[in-house]
């Protein structure tokens, strides 16, 4: 009886921390520059983002929908949150390059 007790104790105090990690992603929404560089393709660079003087590579820019490639710098509404490991990426020629990395919730014009 007591170890049953004992493991329900442990089971209430643990499940909670376990469950816990996933909520540590912070949203943040703001406006940003998204620019449009070309497809990875045609030796472009893909999107690039631009909040508060800072660049970042999306890590999921097959979110975006397809009309944003219409200008090549365009204002928009952000929701995303920051990752903690830098995006490795390859535009063309260029050698590899290291970019701090968002994920994209959602995104619309301005």
């Amino acid at each position: 009886m007591k170890r049953i007790v004992f493991s329900s104790m442990l089971m209430a105090c643990l499940l909670p921390g376990l469950f816990s990690c996933n909520s540590t992603k912070e949203t943040h929404s703001t406006n940003a520059t998204l620019r449009w560089t070309g497809m990875l393709a045609a030796d472009g660079c893909g999107y690039f983002l631009d909040i508060d003087g800072k660049e970042y590579k999306p890590s999921n820019e097959e979110v975006i929908p397809d009309s944003f490639q219409e200008q090549e710098v365009q204002q928009v509404q952000l929701t995303y949150e920051i990752l903690e490991e830098p995006q490795e990426y390859t535009c063309g020629m260029m050698p590899t390059r290291y970019s701090s990395s968002i994920k994209i919730i959602e995104i619309s014009p301005l």
